[in-house]
């Protein structure tokens, strides 16, 4: 509760945008370098380093709280994947933290934005109004290791707002979780989306799916990590990208 209250407090006090803004999580990574501005100094972890293109003002850490403190930042972000532990150790040690949870549902995903934007004083950005599609198609998403989205996480929200069907509900799946080979195929998904671009050419899991997904006849559009599970501030740009990709695909 004590710890809870610090970060109400923190908040509060805080009257103009930050200068250095340390970041603990690569969620929170994503979120700052969205919206860096040229004055800011940022100190974000060592795995950003992938994602970060322009390098100017950015530098790197490994989650060690004495780094932290002697970067002397205006605030610190960290969400839920952040250990308890560690987040109160940086309470402890006089930084400004803020907690942004991780987002389940594409309405916790709002909420993390509006309070992100009042954090750094930015303008909350507008939903994008997308038009409902003629030829809805039956959509899966899958991730690295398999993984995919049921019922009550965002990347669901997403679909559902764009008007199309998470086929992952035909199996009654709520939450994050994975899919077997049998499980791709017996879905019988139009379309879908991946991110396994980074997977190794020559893997055996890499051959094994790549044939599932030959045999399952469905289009399968590849969309570049992080921004499938860290679309942050994006998270329209992400609803606009698929719909558009649905589209290309499947013209009405």
């Amino acid at each position: 509760m004590k710890y809870l209250l610090l970060i109400l407090l923190s908040t509060q006090a805080l009257g103009s945008a930050p200068k250095r803004i340390a970041s603990f999580s690569l969620s929170t990574d994503l979120w700052v370098y969205a919206v860096k501005q040229p004055d800011q100094l940022l100190y974000l972890t060592s795995k950003a380093k992938r994602y970060v293109a322009d390098v100017s003002h950015v530098t790197y850490h490994n989650k060690r709280v004495e780094d932290l403190i002697r970067f002397k930042p205006d605030i610190v972000l960290c969400d839920d994947m952040t250990a308890i532990f560690t987040r109160e150790l940086l309470v402890k040690s006089g930084l400004t933290i803020h907690f942004i949870p991780s987002p389940q549902s594409l309405q916790d995903l709002y909420k993390s934005r509006a309070a992100f934007c009042k954090i750094l004083g930015l303008s909350e950005p507008k939903p994008l109004s997308l038009p409902k599609p003629t030829n809805p198609q039956r959509v899966l998403i899958l991730l690295p290791g398999r993984l995919t989205c049921g019922e009550g996480t965002f990347l669901d929200d997403v679909l559902t707002h764009i008007g199309h069907t998470n086929c992952v509900r035909d199996l009654q799946k709520k939450g994050w979780g994975t899919l077997s080979i049998e499980d791709i195929l017996r879905l019988k998904p139009q379309v879908i989306f991946t991110s396994y671009q980074e997977v190794p050419t020559r893997s055996r899991a890499r051959s094994a799916l790549s044939h599932t997904l030959a045999l399952s006849k469905a289009k399968v559009i590849n969309i570049p990590e992080p921004w499938m599970l860290c679309p942050q501030l994006h998270v329209d740009h992400l609803a606009g990208l698929l719909c558009t990709h649905i589209q290309r695909e499947n013209p009405s």
